[in-house]
């Protein structure tokens, strides 16, 4: 399953770019992933804005039966005005007379991992908000490590346009169990050019650190193709790499200056 959108907005002046998700079973697990790009929510008395959120939930069926893990990411966040950095475990921050924001909430239980980044509570609005949640469940299982489903997944922000303006970007693209190409691509230039991927047509393992995409996408309104390279350097994600080159002869890529871009290799 997947799902991705170029923009969001709602009540609350809730804003955000680059949204992406993704759930794939794949070998001896599942995983889960969302993320959000330039997040910001004003309720009156709390405003909170975040360059980057995503979660991602695995859980993993072995010799000691099922197990859950999680990966969460919450990146530039500021609380009214105030910058907070995550450490990537369990935070909650209490803003006084006002409400909670809890970083990195993950819990598993019952062959299921949940992760929620970013949790918003401003209980005099009834206000409660989630951004960037993952759950993943696996109830019992056999490991099938011979699969040809590998695939990628990214989302993020960098500087390397065109312009040098800043572009948002989600994207996840592979096989799945019967080789079937699957994915999808939203990528937001802050100089105006817009885009997201309505196909994939190629799907190539390059090495053991990069994966090229190639599909159609629509291009500021109007149909195009693009092809893609993204290269997974490791944790933390700043070094991982995107590179994108649309049909009309737009042409971005540099090193991601928050995201992750990860690879997913069956029973790795």
């Amino acid at each position: 399953m997947e799902a991705s959108l170029p923009n969001a907005t709602g009540d609350n002046s809730l804003t955000s770019q680059s949204l992406h998700a993704t759930i794939v079973a794949q070998g001896d697990r599942n995983r889960s992933e969302a993320s959000a790009s330039d997040f910001s929510v004003d309720l009156g008395t709390l405003k909170v804005t975040a360059s980057f959120v995503m979660a991602r939930a695995t859980v993993q069926s072995g010799r000691k039966g099922v197990t859950g893990s999680f990966v969460s990411r919450v990146e530039n966040l500021t609380i009214n005005g105030q910058p907070y950095a995550s450490t990537g475990s369990f935070q909650q921050i209490s803003i006084t007379n006002v409400g909670y924001v809890n970083l990195n909430e993950g819990h598993f239980g019952s062959g299921y991992e949940t992760v929620r980044a970013l949790h918003i509570m401003v209980p005099g609005q009834n206000a409660d908000i989630v951004v960037g949640e993952a759950i993943a469940g696996m109830v019992s299982g056999t490991a099938d490590c011979s699969g040809t489903n590998d695939y990628v997944t990214g989302g993020g922000w960098m500087m390397g346009t065109p312009s040098a303006a800043r572009a948002t970007l989600g994207v996840a693209g592979g096989r799945n169990t019967s080789g079937a190409l699957w994915g999808h691509l939203v990528f937001n230039d802050a100089s105006g050019s817009s885009v997201q991927g309505t196909g994939v047509t190629a799907y190539t393992v390059v090495n053991s650190t990069t994966r090229h995409l190639e599909g159609t996408c629509d291009i500021d309104g109007s149909a195009g193709t693009y092809s893609l390279n993204l290269t997974d350097n490791g944790e933390p994600g700043t070094s991982d790499t995107f590179e994108l080159t649309l049909s009309n002869g737009y042409y971005a890529s540099g090193a991601l200056n928050a995201g992750n871009v990860q690879l997913h290799v069956p029973c790795r």
